[in-house]
C-alpha cells in the first residue's frame, strides 16, 4: 500500500461534505422546505464540529451529523432516499478525486510531448524476450508513452463528466425537478441524470477508472523493460517499480463495492474508502510520471550486433524470397550468415564478397549491401525521413489535444470558485447591534423630551412639599 497524507484527503473530503450540505440546504430554504431554526442548527453543529477539531475532522461529516440526528440531514435523505443521497455524494467526491489524477497525466503528456523532440534523431532497439528485434527512432517510442498517457486523461475527463450528472428525488413532481436542479447547479453539476437503474452506472465509472489506470499502469511496465535494456540505467528500474505500485493500487480500487442495505453508516464509510483509494492512485501516479520523464532521456543506448538482430536476418529472407529463393533455403542462408558473423564478431562492412560463398552459397552481393545499408543508418537514421514526418504529424495532434484537455480541466477546477452556496457557517452583519428594537444606554444619547423630570417641590425620595422651596422651585425667604 502507498502511504501518504490521509488527513490532506480528510480535509477535501470534509470541506466537499459541507458544500454539497449548504449548497442543498440554502435551495431547500429558498423554497421553503427548511426552516430557519433547521438551517442555524446546521450551522451550530458545524461550528461545533470545526471547534472540537480544528485541524481535521478524523470522522465523517455526514457520520457526525447522523449520529447527532441532524434535521437536514434527515431530510435529504427522505428527499433523495438513503442510498440515492449516498450516490449523490460518491458522485460529488469522486468528481474532486479524479480531478488532480487527470491534471497529473495532463501534464506529464506535455513534458512528454516536449521530451521527444530532444530525441528525435536517436536510435532505439526493440527487445523481445531479452533479444533485440528491430530498430527504430526514440522519438516514436516517447510519442507512443505520449499518446497512451493523453488517450487515459481522455478517458478519466469523459468519465469525470458522467459523474457530474444528480441523482434526482424520488418520483418528482415538476417543482421537485426544478429545485433539483438547483441544488445540482449549485453543487456545479451538469444536471440530472435519466438513468434509473440503482448502482449500476457508479459501478460502471469505478470500474472504468480501474481499468484505465490498470492498463497505463502495465504500459508503463513494458515500457521500462524496454528502457532497461537500452539504456542500463536505474531510471528504467525506477519506472518499473512505480508501475507495479500503481498497479497494486488499481487491484485495490477494483475490490471495492457498494452496500445493498440503507445504512448510511455502510454507504458513506464505502464512499470515503473510495476516495481515499483514488487519491493513492494519484499518489502512485505522480511516481511513475517522474519516472517516465527520467526515462525517456536515451542519452547513451546500446546498440546490440546486428547478428543479433531478429529484424535484420528476416529482411534478409524477405529480399532472398523477392529474388526467387525458397522460404526454406533463404532462411537457412540468413542463419548461416547471422551465425558467421557472430562466430567472427565481424560487421557487414568487414565482409568481403569473396567469403560469401563460403558461408552459403546462395548468399549474393545484394544480401551483403542490405547488411552494410542497415549499420550505416544506426547514427543519424537517414533512411527514416518518412517516419520522422509521421512522429512531427502524431507530435502536433498530441499538443492540440493536450490543449483541449487543459482548458477543459481549468475550467472546472474555477468553477466552484463562482457557485455561493448561500449559508454560511461564520454568519457577519453590517448592523451595529443583532437586536436594534432592544434600548441600552449609551453615553452618546441624549435623553427623549417626552421624559418627565422630577419635581423639585417635594422632598426627594416621598410626595411631602418641601417648605425649604416655593411652589416655582425656588428657596423660600
Amino acid at each position: 500500500m502507498l502511504y501518504f497524507d490521509i488527513s490532506a484527503v480528510q480535509r477535501l473530503d470534509n470541506a466537499m461534505s459541507i458544500q454539497f450540505l449548504t449548497a442543498a440546504a440554502s435551495v431547500l430554504h429558498k423554497h421553503g422546505h427548511i426552516t430557519p431554526k433547521e438551517i442555524d442548527n446546521l450551522r451550530l453543529a458545524l461550528t461545533r464540529l470545526k471547534a472540537t477539531t480544528p485541524s481535521a475532522l478524523s470522522n465523517s461529516v455526514f457520520l457526525e451529523l447522523e449520529q447527532n440526528q441532524n434535521e437536514i440531514l434527515s431530510i435529504l435523505k427522505y428527499r433523495f432516499g438513503t442510498s440515492g443521497l449516498a450516490l449523490n455524494l460518491i458522485r460529488v467526491s469522486s468528481q474532486q478525486s479524479l480531478r488532480p489524477l487527470q491534471e497529473r497525466l495532463t501534464a506529464c503528456g506535455q513534458n512528454l510531448v516536449k521530451k521527444s523532440q530532444l530525441v528525435f534523431n536517436r536510435p532505439l532497439f526493440i527487445y523481445s524476450s531479452g533479444k533485440p528485434q528491430y530498430k527504430t527512432l526514440a522519438s516514436t517510442f516517447v510519442i507512443d508513452l505520449a499518446e497512451k498517457i493523453v488517450a487515459t486523461t481522455t478517458h478519466l475527463s469523459e468519465t469525470i463528466n458522467r459523474f457530474g450528472w444528480m441523482i434526482p428525488s424520488q418520483e418528482p413532481s415538476s417543482e421537485d425537478v426544478g429545485i433539483d436542479l438547483e441544488i445540482a447547479e449549485a453543487l456545479g453539476l451538469s444536471g440530472l441524470t435519466d438513468k434509473v437503474l440503482p448502482f449500476n452506472e457508479e459501478k460502471e465509472l469505478v470500474r472504468r477508472v480501474h481499468h484505465v489506470m490498470l492498463s497505463l499502469a502495465d504500459y508503463c511496465s513494458d515500457f521500462s523493460e524496454q528502457v532497461i535494456q537500452n539504456n542500463r540505467t536505474e531510471a528504467g528500474h525506477n519506472l518499473l517499480s512505480s508501475s507495479e505500485i500503481l498497479r497494486a493500487e488499481c487491484l485495490r480500487l477494483s475490490a471495492i463495492n457498494f452496500p445493498e442495505g440503507d445504512s448510511f453508516t455502510m454507504w458513506e464509510t464505502r464512499r470515503r474508502h473510495l476516495s481515499a483509494n483514488i487519491s493513492s492512485i494519484t499518489e502512485a501516479l505522480k511516481l511513475v510520471c517522474t519516472a517516465c520523464e527520467d526515462a525517456v532521456n536515451f542519452e547513451s543506448t546500446q546498440t546490440p550486433a546486428i547478428s543479433d538482430r531478429e529484424s535484420v536476418k528476416n529482411r534478409l529472407v524477405t529480399q532472398m524470397v523477392g529474388s526467387g529463393t525458397p522460404v526454406a533455403l533463404a532462411a537457412k542462408a540468413a542463419q548461416d550468415f547471422m551465425h558467421y558473423l557472430r562466430e567472427k564478431q565481424l560487421s557487414p562492412s568487414e565482409v568481403i564478397a569473396g567469403e560469401l560463398s563460403r558461408i552459403n552459397p546462395l548468399l549474393n552481393v545484394k544480401c551483403l549491401e542490405l547488411l552494410q545499408a542497415d549499420v550505416s543508418e544506426v547514427g543519424a537514421m537517414a533512411a527514416s525521413s518518412d517516419l520522422k514526418k509521421r512522429v512531427v504529424d502524431r507530435s502536433k495532434a498530441l499538443t492540440d489535444q493536450l490543449k483541449n484537455l487543459a482548458v477543459i480541466l481549468c475550467l472546472a477546477l474555477l468553477l466552484p470558485f463562482f457557485i455561493g452556496c448561500g449559508l454560511k457557517t461564520d454568519p457577519k452583519t453590517d448592523a451595529a447591534e443583532l437586536r436594534p428594537d432592544i434600548q441600552f444606554k449609551s453615553a452618546s444619547l441624549t435623553p427623549p423630551e417626552y421624559i418627565i423630570s422630577p419635581n423639585k417641590n417635594l422632598i426627594p425620595g416621598t410626595n411631602q412639599p418641601d417648605p425649604k422651596r416655593g411652589t416655582n422651585g425656588n428657596k423660600s425667604k
